[in-house]
């Protein structure tokens, strides 16, 4: 389709009329064009979106990866007996015994820690169980024992 430059004719508004129709079929087509262009912009926009909430995802993951070793590194640091606070203190971190997969090494952490407690001078934590005051009792308290007196008191019948 031909479209009939307006300013060519010096002006016709004659011209522009005829050209009208042919002109709106060739916006139509335009706009057609621009609807698929868009449709490729907004793909790498829809893309985009997509990877920052992958992003987003990812780091939100890490953080959680992060406070569950730190949770396992402050538990078994608990359970040898020494705080915490005072091997972050001393700069050991969590960061500093995991291995190529994340997971924290067991063995090279225990030897940090006694290490650090043999620096530090800190005794060995106690390994004898607590006493159970209920065990063998069967939860009733302890009875009296009884001498031989009180007992034939008890079964003494009176005479009549």
């Amino acid at each position: 389709m031909t479209i009939t430059d307006s300013t060519s004719d010096g002006g016709d508004t004659a011209g522009n009329a005829s050209a009208a129709p042919d002109q709106a079929v060739d916006d139509l087509h335009d706009t057609a064009d621009h609807t698929g262009s868009d449709d490729a912009q907004k793909k790498p926009g829809r893309f985009r979106e997509r990877l920052a909430a992958a992003e987003c995802e990812r780091d939100r993951l890490a953080g959680v990866l992060l406070a569950q070793q730190n949770v396992v590194f402050e538990g078994e640091v608990a359970a040898a007996g020494i705080k915490p606070e005072l091997l972050r203190a001393a700069g050991m971190s969590v960061s500093d015994y995991l291995d190529h997969d994340g997971l924290i090494d067991a063995a090279a952490l225990a030897e940090a820690i006694e290490t650090k407690r043999l620096e530090f001078g800190l005794p060995q934590p106690s390994r004898r169980p607590a006493p159970n005051p209920v065990a063998g009792r069967g939860g009733e308290p302890p009875r009296a024992r009884a001498d031989l007196g009180a007992i034939l008191q008890a079964h003494a019948h009176p005479r009549r």
